[in-house]
């Protein structure tokens, strides 16, 4: 049974800017991009876990984003997903918490 994603406004915002920054970069890069990013959220949706992003909170998790810098951190609540940001792994660790 598939889980429902739900994804936070400024995730969403986080989402589209990346893939504008990549597409700015390499023609074609921006939609690899969305297209990864959606197979990981595929993954998660199908029952993933994906790993702990910190020992502070063990409910937030992160899933990788396939050949890129990137993660999908998110939590899950019952039969829902609750995406808090697609965030690269070098660049501000953590800014995502207070969106839970």
């Amino acid at each position: 049974m598939s889980r429902t994603v739900i994804v936070h406004a400024e995730a969403n915002l986080e989402l589209q800017e990346s893939a504008l920054w990549y597409e700015a970069r390499q023609a074609g890069l921006g939609g690899a991009f969305l297209e990864a990013v959606a197979g990981v959220i595929h993954e998660i949706a199908g029952g993933f876990d994906g790993a702990p992003c910190t020992r502070a909170d063990r409910a937030i998790r992160c899933a990788s984003v396939p050949r890129l810098p990137h993660r999908v951190v998110f939590v899950g609540e019952g039969m829902s997903v609750i995406v808090l940001a697609f965030a690269h792994r070098r660049r501000r660790p953590g800014y995502w918490r207070s969106r839970r």
